[in-house]
């Protein structure tokens, strides 16, 4: 178990630390072209740790159900497939919900 942890961790806490002080760094800078751009904003920071805890989330779930054949002990062409249908059933998923929003919007708009 510790190794499983000290694997997950070894990848996903230094892309945290990446993301957290590029925040900083940027908030922190004395340019003001940085301070002022949308990279400097709270709101982006939150939607960029809420996105990464989401991928996190769900390449646990998918190395769970496998039983860590896409992280923990990867195999080249098994786990490129995988990666690939796991990013085409979110993207599919993601534009599908797009459509039907837009779809069910312009339905219910009074004209």
């Amino acid at each position: 178990m510790e190794g499983i942890l000290a694997r997950y961790l070894g990848v996903f806490l230094p892309f945290l630390a990446f993301v957290v002080l590029g925040h900083l760094i940027v908030r922190s800078s004395g340019a003001w072209q940085l301070q002022q751009s949308a990279l400097a904003s709270p709101h982006l920071f939150r939607r960029v740790l809420v996105s990464s805890a989401a991928a996190i989330a769900i390449i646990l779930g998918v190395d769970i159900v496998t039983g860590g054949d896409l992280f923990l002990r990867p195999r080249s062409p098994q786990t490129e497939i995988l990666i690939g249908l796991v990013l085409v059933g979110l993207v599919a998923g993601r534009t599908a919900f797009k459509a039907i929003a837009a779809c069910l919007s312009r339905s219910t708009r009074p004209r």
